[in-house]
């Protein structure tokens, strides 16, 4: 009987809320709140419905991890909209995270039709040797002058050195040479010219490392839209809009805004002079 009291006793103990180190109340961890984190964790690998941002890759929102480099899709023409989608190879620009066409769309590339050698003006009209686009017409490329032409090309010359035309279109030297506008009285050029003899510029004591139609060598001929920088031909373009540099205008394939012969330019390399 004295047994039964006690437990009895010990039973309304608890009851009541008082403490015994026999029977110290366990909390039950069982229904407890988890975090957000927590619910991501699954221990037997199946999905969870919680979605988390991934946060390890460190790129600062709007910007997205392309790679290994955070860009913004909305801009970027080689990630356009999504990673890999690639709007540069085209000539296109990125607007809104969609490849557009700033320019006119000629033989499945946006081209600038201003500016390109190939499409000036219009797709598929080509400019002639020693010639530049401007603004969407021809014209005789920095250091050249308009002397006769035939064929729908302004016949540019480069009167500093043609023995044909020799400081000024029609002026000839004869079989002298001719050097920075002047005939000579042979063929000895001064010092830092080559002189040069061909069917089509006889007698040329010619700058190699700038001259178009001697670059880097006498029977080199820079193709149009072309200059001649450090003795090789590189892609440049008439600025439009420009009469300083930077230009804001040059940019995609012609990026490097240039003074060339006094004049303004874009390409991928500034030429010398």
């Amino acid at each position: 009987m004295r047994i039964v009291v006690l437990s009895m006793a010990c039973l309304a103990l608890a009851a009541c809320g008082g403490s015994n180190a026999d029977f110290s109340e366990v909390p039950d961890t069982s229904t407890a709140d988890v975090s957000v984190a927590d619910d991501a964790a699954v221990v037997d690998g199946s999905e969870s419905d919680t979605v988390v941002p991934d946060t390890s890759t460190g790129c600062a929102a709007p910007k997205k991890l392309c790679g290994t480099v955070c860009t913004d899709t909305a801009t970027d023409p080689n990630n356009c909209g999504a990673c890999g989608n690639a709007c540069s190879e085209l000539g296109l620009t990125c607007v809104g995270g969609a490849c557009k066409c700033a320019g006119t769309m000629c033989g499945g590339r946006c081209i600038n039709t201003k500016t390109d050698a190939i499409n000036c003006g219009a797709c598929g009209k080509a400019i002639c040797h020693n010639e530049v686009c401007v603004d969407g017409k021809a014209q005789c490329a920095p250091g050249f002058k308009a002397c006769a032409g035939t064929g729908g090309c302004l016949g540019c010359v480069e009167i500093v050195n043609d023995p044909n035309n020799c400081g000024d279109c029609g002026k000839s030297c004869g079989t002298t040479a001719c050097a920075r506008g002047a005939c000579l009285k042979d063929t000895t050029c001064p010092t830092g010219l080559t002189f040069c003899s061909s069917f089509i510029f006889a007698g040329a004591c010619a700058d190699l490392t700038r001259d178009l139609a001697h670059c880097g060598d006498c029977a080199k001929q820079c193709a149009p839209g072309e200059t001649c920088s450090t003795g090789k031909c590189t892609p440049y373009a008439g600025a439009v809009g420009c009469s300083t540099c930077p230009c804001p205008t040059c940019k995609g394939s012609l990026p490097q805004c240039c003074t060339y012969a006094k004049t303004i330019v874009c390409s991928t390399a500034c030429p010398a002079g």
